[in-house]
């Protein structure tokens, strides 16, 4: 298994997993990635120019996605609550896998790779967010021992559970 940066060939899978992420919310009864909020690509380039846009390969085969990047807006401007720390830390967003792979354990695998990541990195802490209502996101944070640190604001308005964790030397 590889976390590595997405590639232009990647990119029809992970607006894929999006869709899929999105109607299992839905079938859950979460509003998170509805309707005009579905996670989307338009700013591909970027993500692929800065490093950000990663996929799991297991096998040869993408199997799911996150994005990686090492600064948040909405977490430092829009947040109600205190994080644990003032570290560097990674911002952990858009994690979604395939329908096919599901219930495999690759959403954890994500999170331990970008635990990796950070620690290659030497930054020290782990900040993630996901909807009040999504309560199998919430339960895989709290299991990797994310502490809960308060509402975060996306983009001013989305509100958020906002999570952190720091990782020991």
């Amino acid at each position: 298994m590889e976390l590595r940066l997405a590639e232009n060939i990647d990119k029809n899978i992970i607006l894929q997993f999006y869709r899929e992420g999105s109607q299992k919310l839905k079938e859950e009864g979460v509003d998170q990635w509805q309707k005009d909020k579905i996670p989307n690509l338009d700013k591909f380039e970027d993500l692929i120019r800065n490093d950000e846009l990663y996929v799991l390969e297991d096998n040869g085969q993408v199997v799911s996605t996150v994005i990686i990047k090492k600064y948040d807006c909405d977490y430092e401007d829009n947040m109600t609550g205190k994080w644990i720390s003032n570290y560097d830390y990674i911002a952990i967003h858009r994690v979604a896998t395939g329908n096919k792979y599901r219930s495999k354990g690759y959403g954890k695998s994500v999170l331990l790779f970008c635990e990796d990541y950070a620690k290659r990195n030497n930054i020290k802490s782990l900040r993630i967010d996901t909807h009040r209502n999504n309560k199998s996101m919430q339960r895989l944070i709290k299991r990797l021992n994310y502490t809960y640190c308060g509402i975060v604001y996306i983009n001013g308005t989305d509100e958020r559970f906002a999570f952190e964790k720091i990782l020991e030397d």
